[in-house]
């Protein structure tokens, strides 16, 4: 929102006013005359972070006026120096992709630079730090609300067989699942492809309530993936959506940093921020030729055709579509651009896109659109080529129900050779052929005999501990504390915050009275996990927690955290009962 009329002037000099700036005055002396008074200048940065590095973030500098007097792209680890006029107030504003604005007010009235520091955002969730920055988090909404307990969601991956022409099931041994986590608002993990990486991969996500769908992966062979529930029933742009119940929302990013770079770009486009997006788009095209990545070419190739500029990158595009003639999307843009340049060769754009129509489908969403409304023109303008015909009747299926509002080709679908393009054909369940899937919630992730006694152990605790204290403890190697509130019921979990600094408090604060127990989680995420681990230490020692809890504690503590505990609570590492789950359940396949 801009500042309007008389209030703008008044309110950016009554905050510049109070700021302190960096003169050159010192830099000044008679021995020194040829020194030159340099003309004013705003020197911006955004404060320090460790958890989003070299991202950028598009910035404006807006005068007295209300004129922005400067458009940047301002990388997070970067400083960039603007000038400006003498005696005159500006503001600054940062737009972040995921919707969130900082600013920040200087009032210049002296011939030097003032250094000016843009607040960064509070990012919620380290682990999923990259995510929120471009908009996929926070979470307002729980899985529980979407998905029951009892349920289940399993995932397998697609690779495109360009000799046989066929989407083919990727064997389990060729990929990699690591740092899975389930919360009560997310499941996310890290999904790494071992071999085959020069193929086009999609990945496939169902379960018992959940509707089969499909999302193409990027350029890459790490990729970060996050599980949500649709917050709306307006986020999947397609009609077919309107009969789905119990959907997810899947984000899927390239664990590479210049893929996660060029990736703001889009999010700025999605967001409809198109003033930000050609200022991210202008950065990155600087440095394109010497990334030579066909990623980011891709990337702003999109962008440029949907600006009308169908000229950018002509030899580049053409060396990518020589050396990876596998790739829809390179045969599809450059199809495009001759489409557009009138003194083209139209034959040779119709032979690219019947190309791309043939190499199975395109990763990102605009160049399902570019292909689908280009054969639809080639078609018109030629009803008799056959050849033309059969792609349309190909792809139209795939029109019909690729959710448009998202980056990545995303669309329900039994596989990605049949698209669920009406309700009847929309499919829920567990495959039966399961060798291949992987259960990320439920189902076959069952327990071993040395767990199931474990667990037995810790129910048997929690029953005779019924309404006094009692301190427990286990290491989380597998993830299991879905399956404990399952079998549980019972119990009440509390995710630590990670500004937490209290354990009292927090109880205190969130313990409802129908709880029999508590599970406390997250200690991972907790900043000053040191200081919270002596604090709790202390609180035990002192009976400060005994008398916030009248139940049993049961204490969740990720291996990375365990000898934290050793070091800065020795009272609860000697004390507190152990429950020992052993880690054979990390991966079970079907």
């Amino acid at each position: 929102m801009r500042l309007k009329g008389k209030e703008f002037v008044p309110q950016l000099k009554e905050a510049a006013d109070s700021k302190e700036t960096t003169s050159y005055s010192d830099s000044y002396s008679e021995e020194n005359s040829s020194y030159i008074i340099p003309e004013p200048s705003l020197k911006l940065k955004f404060s320090d972070n460790d958890l989003i590095k070299g991202a950028s973030v598009y910035t404006e500098v807006i005068n007295s006026g209300r004129e922005i007097v400067a458009e940047l792209s301002l990388s997070l680890n970067d400083t960039k120096e603007i000038d400006v006029s003498l005696g005159d107030y500006y503001e600054i504003r940062g737009y972040f992709p995921n919707g969130k604005i900082v600013k920040a007010i200087e009032y210049v009235k002296e011939d030097r630079y003032y250094n000016v520091e843009l607040p960064f955002i509070q990012i919620q969730n380290k682990q999923l730090a990259w995510q929120e920055f471009l908009g996929n988090f926070p979470i307002l909404k729980k899985l529980a609300q979407t998905i029951d307990h009892d349920s289940s969601i399993w995932q397998r991956l697609w690779s495109y067989n360009k000799q046989q022409k066929q989407w083919q099931i990727v064997e389990t041994e060729e990929w990699e699942l690591t740092e899975l986590t389930r919360d009560e608002k997310f499941i996310y993990y890290q999904l790494e492809i071992l071999q085959g990486t020069n193929k086009l991969h999609f990945l496939q996500l169902g379960g018992k309530q959940i509707t089969w769908r499909l999302i193409s992966l990027p350029l890459s062979n790490k990729f970060k993936i996050l599980i949500t529930p649709v917050q709306n029933s307006h986020e999947y742009d397609n009609d077919i959506a309107s009969v789905v119940k119990n959907d997810i929302k899947v984000s899927v990013i390239s664990a590479d940093p210049i893929h996660q770079k060029s990736e703001i770009l889009l999010s700025y486009l999605r967001a409809g921020k198109i003033r930000g997006a050609k200022v991210i788009f202008e950065y990155i095209c600087n440095k394109l030729q010497s990334l030579n990545n066909p990623l980011v070419a891709i990337f702003c190739s999109y962008y440029s055709l949907k600006i009308g500029d169908s000229q950018r990158f002509p030899e580049l595009l053409q060396n990518f579509l020589n050396s990876m003639e596998w790739l829809p999307d390179i045969a599809i843009i450059c199809g495009q651009q001759l489409r557009l340049n009138s003194n083209s060769d139209l034959e040779r754009s119709r032979d690219l896109f019947l190309r791309a129509s043939e190499l199975g489908l395109p990763i990102y969403t605009q160049g399902m659109r570019l292909l689908f409304d280009s054969l639809k023109v080639f078609n018109y303008t030629n009803p008799e080529d056959e050849q033309v015909k059969k792609a349309l009747e190909k792809i139209r299926p795939y029109a019909a129900t690729v959710d448009w509002s998202k980056c990545l080709t995303t669309f329900y679908g039994i596989s990605p050779e049949e698209p669920s393009y009406q309700p009847s054909k929309l499919k829920i369940g567990i495959p039966n052929y399961k060798r291949e899937i992987f259960w990320l919630m439920g189902e076959d992730n069952k327990l071993s005999d040395d767990n199931e006694e474990s667990l037995e152990l810790l129910k048997e605790t929690i029953q005779l501990g019924k309404g006094q204290f009692e301190l427990i403890y286990y290491r989380d190697n597998n993830n299991l504390q879905e399956q404990i509130t399952r079998r549980i019921p019972e119990i009440q979990v509390i995710e630590l915050k990670p500004s937490t600094k209290e354990l009292s408090s927090t109880i205190q604060e969130k313990l409802k009275k129908e709880s029999q127990a508590l599970i406390i989680s997250g200690w991972e995420y907790v900043i000053e996990i040191d200081s919270l681990l002596k604090n709790t230490n202390k609180e035990w020692e002192t009976g400060t927690l005994r008398k916030k809890s009248s139940c049993p504690l049961i204490f969740v503590l990720p291996d990375k955290i365990v000898p934290k505990v050793s070091n800065h609570a020795g009272y609860i590492s000697n004390f507190a009962k152990k429950i020992n789950f052993t880690a054979d359940n990390i991966r079970k396949v079907a």
